[in-house]
């Protein structure tokens, strides 16, 4: 019952972000989401590094989302600069020995790459004038997992990846790529009909639902990468979950694993769109 709650609380708080809220608001949502994912990543990986570098970095992480998702023309060297030049400051000014600090440091400037990079993708696009491609990433990544999981428990007799995640099976895969393409069609033929954007637009509606249901099929296939990337990174520490902020769902680097890789695919053929807002600005 907790886990139910917590899953239709959090339903309700994606919607209101998604219909309701302004873009600013939206930037700002990310932003502490990122702040937070990398705060639990980091004590992930490096439990007793020292606290307040961690606070820091991950405070800098939420800036960096912020940057990237205004568009800011430097955003993109900045969350280079994190990822790359940060640790190399770290290990300069922290006491102890290299061949200790390096592996731990690079760890902390990967979680940038791992966590940054796709979050200030996903704040772009809050600015874009549909609302489809968001629609299209949360569908496909949330129905390829839920006909997963069912798949899994009707017919998931092989398992996929034994040694990463026991519970992830073949037939869950193939559920996972049934729900991206269902995701995908549906979705796009609701705003094709209902959204002004599309349906003054002269669109093919056929191509549009041929072109996301291969989408859908993509997304959730990342998706499926993501969910195993972050059961690498639980098994090799020997966690269960990331916290325990979302009763029943472990942390939010639990409920965001997807869509830090589903937001690739999204966002490559949402670019041409991207590029005609930014160069509005």
């Amino acid at each position: 019952m907790t886990r139910l709650i917590t899953g239709l609380v959090l339903v309700a708080c994606v919607l209101a972000l998604l219909f309701l809220a302004p873009p600013m608001v939206a930037f700002v949502v990310v932003a502490v989401i990122a702040f937070m994912a990398y705060r639990e990543y980091a004590k992930l990986v490096l439990p007793h590094f020292n606290k307040n570098i961690i606070l820091g970095l991950a405070l800098w992480a939420s800036a960096n989302v912020l940057a990237v998702s205004f568009a800011c023309p430097a955003s993109w060297g900045l969350v280079v600069f994190s990822g790359v030049v940060i640790p190399f400051i770290i290990i300069m000014t922290q006491k102890g020995e290299l061949s200790l600090l390096w592996p731990q440091v690079t760890l902390l400037g990967f979680g940038f790459v791992y966590l940054v990079l796709p979050l200030g993708l996903m704040g772009e696009l809050f600015r874009l004038p549909t609302k489809l491609p968001l629609v299209l990433l949360l569908a496909c990544t949330v129905l390829g997992d839920t006909l997963a999981y069912t798949f899994g428990r009707l017919w998931g007799d092989k398992l996929m990846a034994p040694r990463i995640s026991p519970k992830k099976t073949r037939a869950g895969f193939w559920g996972a790529l049934t729900g991206g393409a269902l995701g995908g069609v549906v979705v796009t033929f609701l705003f094709m009909t209902y959204d002004p954007y599309f349906s003054l637009s002269g669109v093919n509606l056929q191509k549009a639902l041929a072109m996301n249901g291969l989408v859908g099929i993509v997304v959730a296939g990342f998706g499926i990468l993501g969910d195993l990337s972050e059961s690498v990174i639980k098994r090799a520490v020997g966690v269960k979950d990331s916290g325990n902020l979302l009763p029943g769902h472990g942390g939010v680097l639990d409920r965001i694993d997807a869509f830090l890789f589903t937001i690739y695919p999204v966002y490559a053929v949402t670019l041409p769109l991207i590029l005609a807002e930014s160069a509005k600005l």
